[in-house]
């Protein structure tokens, strides 16, 4: 969404995981819907099936009770903003051994 050169680096990052597990915290997709429809101006039809195609193709972790519990304890502990937190801690709980971000 940030240009063709920051979109061939992503995809070639993401091409070089293929072996890897990847896990992809819920919170991510959510936001991912709303980058697609705001930013990008995609139909929430299309951008929903976007979704579903990474939630089929990646496993997912949620934001449960202990994730939003863990997230508050990094905001309180480190000054981050809560949904970053969110993610370190979805990250976290799913023994995630790298985590990519924007």
């Amino acid at each position: 969404m940030n240009g063709a050169d920051r979109k061939a680096e992503a995809l070639n990052i993401l091409q070089g995981f293929a072996e890897w597990d990847v896990i992809v915290p819920v919170q991510a997709l959510g936001e991912l819907f709303t980058v697609l429809t705001r930013k990008a101006k995609w139909t929430a039809h299309d951008a929903r099936a976007a979704i579903l195609s990474w939630r089929d193709a990646y496993t997912t972790v949620g934001t449960t009770t202990a994730v939003m519990i863990e997230a508050m304890e990094l905001v309180t502990s480190h000054k981050l903003s809560l949904w970053d937190s969110v993610m370190l801690a979805a990250a976290a709980q799913a023994d995630c051994q790298m985590l990519l971000s924007e």
